[in-house]
């Protein structure tokens, strides 16, 4: 059975409460006081629903108890509802004033009082459903965070764990990779059947490939579990730029592309920072610009942007004239995993990771990245970095710089589409210095470079080098 509502009648004539608690028979559990003393000590021993106050009382009047009822948190709540016999507007202003909800005058109708008192408990009751519903909604988002949160937490230590394996396990995941593309070489170098020529030349093809995407995700991998530091060094721009362009000659050839280089003369010879990353960066642009071109010019800029005190704010950028990207994938292409097109017949392959590497990097050198639309088609990916200013480079006529040297090669092992082309390219660039002593070393060079193995393959330049003291600067 439920509870019958608490009533207090505060009133200091017997008569005027028996009116009152006739009317409200069977509907409320009615208690009274005689007076507004008797009432608060009545209200500290058991917290009412509703109190019915009487306005003019000998010693404390009503206006004086709601004044004190509303002084205490415990009881300022308590809705009150005054039974007077002014009627008059300035006692009505002044009973809202001190916090009356309603009134019933004097002399008392039954069913007007039956009828205030319900509205009241009515409007109790909503009161209390809504502060529960309240207080359950807070209690289930309070539930609903920490789970979230703990659904982070967990997920947050799963991706570290993956990324630190596999971050740890980068060597590991190369090494057999590079072996087969050192033995698929040798192989095809002796065979000299064509079918079986091709053969191997696919066995290449796909293991370059394989060796591409296990190295982004490696990469990736690499940079979300904070592996990843940036080197500062002093490198040659131009430097950065053959060794990117290098490796995408023979596909560019093959589709008739023009490559256009275009260095801002603003720029200074040598600068300061990562230009292993920085290659990184622009060896994925151009990869994605010949990849989404069928003809016309791809063109590589370097533009200085602007001076922040010692270091300077560089901005790369590819141009193409290819199809472009639609403009709905445009917020979505640098995310991980994201292509232009996601499709399961998309023309064009890969992880998905080049572009998010491409970010993350830039981020981590100060900078970021962002394409947009060429001038009349195609699209112009761009990267900003912070870089410093580097020492100007001397060197003698014919000499060969070996820190630039390495930091070609170090480049060179971060492309996607390495080739032994390329690897031929960079070899004959120092042949003719270095003559026959270095002609001598070239299939245990080539084959180095085949196998990724460039600290070997420098070793061989600095051997030979060591051997013609009058090409030492």
């Amino acid at each position: 059975m439920a509870t019958l509502p608490l009533i207090l009648i505060v009133d200091d004539r017997p008569a005027n409460i028996e009116v009152l608690a006739e009317a409200l028979a069977g509907r409320c559990d009615v208690r009274f006081a005689l007076s507004g003393t008797d009432a608060l000590a009545l209200v500290a021993t058991q917290l009412p629903d509703l109190i019915l106050l009487d306005v003019m009382m000998p010693g404390m009047d009503g206006y004086e108890v709601i004044e004190a009822l509303k002084r205490d948190p415990q009881t300022q709540n308590v809705p009150v509802i005054f039974v007077t016999a002014k009627s008059d507007s300035d006692s009505e202003t002044r009973a809202l004033q001190a916090g009356a909800v309603d009134f019933i005058h004097k002399p008392v109708n039954a069913d007007v009082a039956r009828a205030r008192v319900q509205l009241q408990l009515d409007l109790l009751a909503r009161q209390r459903e809504l502060h529960q519903l309240n207080a359950d909604l807070e209690r289930r988002v309070i539930e609903r965070t920490q789970a979230l949160r703990d659904a982070l937490v967990r997920a947050e230590v799963a991706q570290r764990a993956k990324s630190a394996f596999l971050a740890n396990m980068s060597h590991e995941l190369r090494t057999p990779l590079n072996a087969i593309l050192g033995m698929a070489y040798l192989v095809g170098q002796q065979v000299g059947n064509t079918k079986m020529l091709g053969q191997v030349t696919t066995i290449q093809a796909a293991g370059q490939r394989l060796l591409g995407l296990v190295s982004q995700i490696l990469d990736m991998s690499s940079l979300e579990a904070g592996k990843v530091q940036i080197e500062q060094m002093e490198f040659g721009l131009s430097a950065v730029f053959d060794a990117a362009e290098g490796a995408l000659q023979e596909r560019m050839a093959t589709k008739g592309l023009r490559l256009v280089r275009e260095i801002d003369p603003a720029l200074p010879a040598t600068l300061l920072g990562d230009p292993r990353r920085m290659g990184h960066i622009l060896a994925n642009f151009l990869s994605n610009a010949v990849a989404f071109s069928e003809h016309g010019q791809v063109t590589a800029r370097a533009q200085l942007v602007e001076t922040r005190g010692e270091q300077l704010l560089l901005r790369l950028e590819v141009q193409d004239e290819g199809s472009g990207v639609d403009p709905q994938h445009k917020g979505a292409i640098f995310n991980t995993f994201e292509q232009a097109d996601n499709s399961r017949t998309r023309r064009h392959g890969g992880a998905g990771l080049g572009l998010a590497i491409c970010k993350q990097l830039a981020e981590l050198m100060g900078g970021q990245v962002g394409m947009a639309a060429a001038p009349v088609h195609g699209s112009v990916f761009w990267a900003t970095l912070l870089v410093g200013r580097g020492q100007p480079l001397e060197a003698e006529p014919g000499a060969i710089n070996w820190a630039e040297t390495r930091q070609v090669l170090e480049h060179l092992s971060e492309l996607l589409a390495w080739d032994d082309a390329a690897a031929q390219s960079l070899w004959h660039s120092h042949t003719d210095a270095l003559g026959a002593v270095l002609a001598e070393r070239k299939s245990a060079f080539t084959l180095a470079m085949a196998q990724f193995d460039f600290d070997a393959a420098l070793k061989l330049l600095q051997s030979a080098g060591a051997e013609c003291p009058e090409l030492q600067s």
